[in-house]
């Protein structure tokens, strides 16, 4: 998919079909699609391609590489009322607010999440005998995709449940039930293509695919989703 949209975006001059596509996704107030420069997106297109393409083994996944989870089943209830796990995978707090996946019924086509994604940083406390001073450190750890449980179920069709969660099926049925009457957004034809999709757009916000620098701060990612579908880690 990576190599089929960089083939279109290299292409000169640019197919119908794929001038269509940038008018509708990137060019505003009338501009011609042809003039958008879209060479920040090309460039994260071919890190995705560079960084994600191999498949490797849970022994040699690095800091750079993408781990995608099809379930929550490593995430540890600390603090129910405040909502604070613990990853198992890597040792770490967060907070987990699995409403991100379930959305809100009242407002479904904005705020049901197909997959969240969260860039891991470990932060610890380390005593420097030479300075005789305790300093910070942080480790990055590999990019995390999750998916959403009621997605895997839809894909899968079959009821999927998990901490006895109902609602969290529930929530699937509605959606699809909805959006199929409706002919808008998904189709359980379309479930494995779309599968694709939403995977390639969850690495555009990984560690690998994009990394700049705004006034001093370290940007990771392309941060073109809300905060309610962001895993915000802790130490």
């Amino acid at each position: 998919m990576v190599d089929s949209a960089l083939n279109h975006l290299n292409q000169n001059p640019w197919t119908q079909d794929t001038t269509d596509l940038i008018r509708n996704l990137f060019t505003k107030d009338g501009k011609d699609p042809r003039k958008t420069d879209m060479s920040k997106v090309k460039a994260v297109l071919h890190q995705i391609g560079r960084m994600y393409r191999t498949e490797v083994t849970q022994e040699n996944v690095g800091d750079l590489d993408v781990i995608i989870f099809c379930d929550d089943s490593r995430f540890e209830l600390i603090d129910e009322g405040k909502k604070l796990y613990k990853d198992k995978t890597i040792n770490q707090l967060l907070y987990y607010n699995e409403q991100q996946c379930k959305g809100r019924r009242r407002d479904m086509d904005d705020k049901v999440a197909l997959a969240v994604t969260v860039n891991p940083v470990l932060t610890a406390e380390v005593f420097e005998q030479t300075e005789s001073q305790w300093v910070y450190t942080e480790t990055e750890k590999p990019t995390q995709i999750q998916i959403c449980p009621w997605f895997v179920d839809w894909i899968k069709n079959h009821d999927y449940k998990l901490h006895n969660d109902v609602a969290r099926s529930n929530i699937g049925r509605t959606v699809v039930k909805v959006t199929e009457s409706t002919n808008h957004i998904l189709r359980q034809i379309d479930a494995f293509n779309l599968l694709d999709k939403v995977l390639l757009h969850e690495m555009t916000h990984g560690r690998s695919a994009w990394q700049t620098s705004v006034g001093g701060q370290n940007i990771v990612g392309l941060a073109d989703v809300s905060s309610q579908t962001r895993v915000s880690c802790i130490s």
